[in-house]
């Protein structure tokens, strides 16, 4: 079956599912374990940074770069912190109150880095953090396919970073077997996902992606995203039909876009020539399904 035949079949399966699997799609990769917490006092964070924790970060302990270089542990260069706010009031001069003071309000901002963006853990840290195993199995024919486009890969929460050029990724322990499907299976298609995101980049197909989380024009391209990993896993025999939670997904977004189920046939074609645009980018051309 030729190249744009098979992602035709795939968009037609794809479609078919969205009918039935509704739209609770279930992230297949883990949370943090334990409350998030700063690993000098030992204080719990609160409100947005609390969400903020629990949303973006693989540890539960954190701190920032001072602190912990303070117990002798280093953050490896290139690490990206995580964005956290202080704010609060304090007293300050003022003639125009009654007793001469008011309260005024600060608000700053700092980076936290987790145990897992650190070099050199002290023992009681180390024994702190939970390492889970890899339950994934690496297929070395997409480990080099993804290689030879030559994207620059990253530890971190999943995305695609457009003002530097880089795809962030979980670690492979992170993901985890589900019903849909396997941990395997999980941390490709959510490598494939970002790596379509990539291939919108000005420098190559030019894809104009929304700036917004939400926003249609983002909601558009988490659908192309979303269609470039279902051909991408069936082409290289990581999934040999599309899964029920690409359709649950797609689902999801196209809820931003009032339920147009025409826009996944369009999404589908520039999904298309993102994997078209990957493939040129292979040594050897991979050989057409039957």
């Amino acid at each position: 079956m030729k190249r744009n035949q098979l992602e035709q079949v795939i968009t037609d399966k794809v479609i078919e599912q969205m009918e039935t699997s509704g739209s609770d799609w279930t992230r297949p990769f883990n949370s943090i374990d334990g409350t998030p917490q700063n690993i000098i006092s030992g204080k719990i964070y609160q409100g947005g940074n609390y969400l903020l924790a629990i949303m973006f970060a693989d540890c539960h302990l954190l701190g920032t770069y001072k602190q912990w270089k303070s117990i002798g542990a280093n953050v490896r260069r290139g690490e990206k912190g995580l964005p956290m706010f202080k704010y609060g009031t304090y007293e300050k001069d003022d003639p125009g109150a009654k007793d001469g003071k008011s309260q005024g309000q600060y608000f700053n901002s700092f980076c936290v880095f987790t145990a897992n963006q650190v070099d050199n853990l002290p023992d009681w840290v180390a024994d702190t953090v939970e390492t889970k195993p890899d339950i994934t199995t690496a297929v070395k024919n997409a480990d080099d396919f993804v290689g030879n486009t030559q994207a620059i890969i990253k530890n971190g929460r999943p995305c695609y970073i457009p003002s530097e050029d880089v795809i962030q990724m979980p670690i492979r322990n992170a993901f985890k077997d589900t019903e849909s499907s396997s941990a395997t299976s999980h941390y490709y298609s959510t490598l494939f996902h970002e790596l379509t995101h990539w291939t919108g980049n000005a420098q190559r197909l030019d894809r104009k992606g929304g700036k917004r989380f939400g926003d249609p024009a983002y909601a558009f391209e988490e659908l192309v995203a979303e269609l470039g990993a279902a051909f991408l896993c069936n082409r290289l025999g990581i999934d040999t039909s599309p899964r029920e939670d690409h359709a649950k997904y797609l689902n999801a977004w196209l809820a931003a876009l009032k339920n147009d189920r025409a826009l996944i046939l369009d999404a589908a074609k520039f999904a298309q020539k993102a994997v078209d645009h990957v493939l040129e980018l292979q040594p050897q051309p991979l050989e057409e399904a039957a």
